[in-house]
């Protein structure tokens, strides 16, 4: 059909654009990268409808100390998917497509205002004096030069305590859009909103970022401290 024929040029299209720009792919039924960008495409449909339906939800996890006498606890926001025929979705099945397809965006602004509300709503139960909620941000939104307008407005309108929001950005993210991103911590932290790195020591990482990014918070990728106990490298 045509529709089959477009949908087929575009995977090469993408594919083409993938390995550089400036040459031609062929689209070949079987291969293992267009079976791969297929698969996304269908995530899509299923992501709005997602979206419009409300059907993003969000889901919680303690952050609890690991000593005993630190009974400090704050919450990392995890999103799901609701499918009607799969049920609970997680994140790694759908958030690949919506990268790619520059979903992020609609997607986090979702989780932030389900956040505000819970917060709003004491669905978090009681949070202690310094004790806050988690939300990741993706680099799509983070350049987006509207979204801190955005997030500043469901902070209002919710009400929330922005001492009870940490937003976590990962370093790839911060360095590919360093202006929007710090102009974003800065008015975000005059309200009283934290700041997390996450994943530090991946990619472009370097110390010198620190410097760059008030952060209150580093997550250290888990491969440099996975063997913490008995690797004398990884300790240090």
């Amino acid at each position: 059909s045509v529709e089959s024929v477009v949908s087929c040029a575009d995977l090469a299209c993408y594919s083409a654009k993938k390995a550089g720009r400036n040459g031609v792919e062929l689209y070949q039924d079987g291969d293992q990268e267009f079976t791969k960008r297929t698969g996304e495409i269908s995530w899509i449909s299923k992501i709005l409808h997602a979206l419009e339906k409300k059907q993003i939800v969000i889901y919680y996890q303690a952050i609890s100390a690991i000593s005993n006498d630190n009974d400090h606890t704050h919450y990392e926001v995890l999103a799901r998917l609701i499918d009607e025929e799969d049920g609970v979705i997680l994140p790694n099945s759908f958030l690949p497509a919506a990268a790619r397809y520059d979903l992020m965006n609609k997607i986090d602004l979702e989780i932030i205002e389900r956040t505000f509300y819970a917060l709003s709503n004491h669905k978090f139960g009681h949070l202690p004096e310094g004790c806050f909620v988690s939300i990741n941000l993706s680099g799509q939104s983070l350049s987006d030069k509207h979204f801190l307008m955005q997030v500043g407005k469901l902070l209002k309108l919710y009400q929330v305590n922005p001492r009870q929001v940490c937003f976590e950005i990962t370093e790839s993210a911060a360095i590919n859009n360093l202006v929007l991103v710090q102009q974003f911590i800065v008015e975000m932290k005059s309200q009283g909103v934290s700041f997390a790195l996450d994943d530090f020591g991946t990619g472009l990482s370097s110390l010198s970022y620190l410097k760059q990014f008030s952060v209150d918070y580093l997550k250290i990728d888990g491969r440099f401290i996975r063997d913490i106990v008995s690797d004398s490298i990884d300790r240090t």
